[in-house]
């Protein structure tokens, strides 16, 4: 499998930690393929981060009830700069709910 460029081989060489987000309402890079790259990713140190109330566009989205998409990218990337974590751990998968709510 490809994603835009990346395969499993290719993947499988990055042992780097490394942090995936995804809006579930993402027409441009499926998130299936996104948790495909997380699988085949080398590194022991990974966090894939799914929002169902998000696209592509994640950087520019807000919410009503609550900080809104950006948000979850501005705190988890800033977390993963500074301790390569995120909400404690360095390793998983978590998703966030349209109201917010982060569930590993």
């Amino acid at each position: 499998m490809t994603l835009h460029g990346w395969n499993q081989a290719q993947a499988s060489q990055i042992t780097a930690p490394t942090l995936l987000l995804t809006g579930l309402a993402d027409s441009n890079v499926s998130p299936a393929r996104e948790k495909q790259l997380y699988d085949d990713l080398g590194s022991s140190s990974k966090i894939l981060i799914r929002l169902a109330c998000a696209s592509h566009y994640i950087q520019w989205e807000g919410a009503k009830t609550w900080r809104g998409p950006h948000r979850i990218l501005q705190d988890s990337t800033g977390d993963w700069m500074i301790g390569e974590k995120y909400r404690g751990t360095g390793n998983g998968i978590f998703n966030v709910a349209s109201d917010g709510t982060i569930v590993p």
